[in-house]
């Protein structure tokens, strides 16, 4: 069985209840940054090897 997704009244809502914030949001206020362009390989955790390198090999 499958959960519907959420009414847009219902993320609405939710919203309001969470101080209208998200996940990325609080993240970015959190480091300081205003926008997601303003993310830097340092503000991001990774474990080693995750990262692929564009023409690597697979």
């Amino acid at each position: 069985m499958h959960t519907p997704p959420p009414s847009w009244d219902e993320v609405a809502w939710l919203g309001k209840e969470w101080g209208g914030r998200s996940g990325i949001d609080s993240a970015l206020m959190s480091l300081c940054l205003a926008s997601v362009h303003d993310l830097t390989p340092d503000d991001v955790l990774t474990p080693d090897g995750f990262a692929a390198v564009l023409g690597g090999a697979r």
